[in-house]
């Protein structure tokens, strides 16, 4: 105790909260877990055709179309799913990124491409935008952490 009152600043060994790789490792983490609660929420709509309305602002008329829509809704809220596992499980994560980046990047070029839509689905489309930007800003936090990387070799084809 009296050794380490009498140790100069520099001799002092400096102490961490935590190493920068696991910050970055959690940020990357809560990053993918919002891209994935992005793309969870519009799974409201399975639940009620009603949410369709308010969100995207068109009219979801007849069965058929509001199954459709339904349908959607639940394929979206499973690919918000696997992106939330991913944040947890890296093994996933190369597979779910994918997946969702396709999601939200064909949904832009599909709103880029069409002419005349409704200024609500504009809306989504910037929503998901935002979404795709911070879901390369998670991936790319976690490949940059030490502690977001494969840490043991991949074994060789004999």
């Amino acid at each position: 105790m009296i050794a380490h009152v009498l140790m100069t600043a520099e001799e002092r060994p400096t102490r961490t909260l935590r190493p920068p790789g696991r910050i970055r490792r959690r940020l990357g983490q809560g990053l993918l877990v919002v891209a994935g609660l992005l793309n969870v929420l519009p799974g409201a709509g399975a639940v009620s055709p009603a949410w369709a309305r308010t969100a995207y602002g068109v009219d979801v008329t007849g069965a058929n179309l509001e199954t459709l829509m339904r349908h959607r809704a639940i394929l979206l809220a499973l690919v918000g799913v696997t992106i939330i596992v991913s944040a947890f499980r890296p093994h996933l994560r190369p597979a779910a990124v994918a997946i969702n980046a396709a999601s939200f990047g064909t949904f832009l070029l599909l709103v880029l491409t069409t002419p005349s839509l409704h200024q609500q689905v504009v809306r989504v489309a910037q929503v998901d935008a935002v979404a795709l930007l911070v879901l390369s800003a998670g991936t790319a936090l976690l490949a940059s952490s030490p502690c977001g990387r494969r840490t043991t070799p991949v074994r060789e084809r004999a």
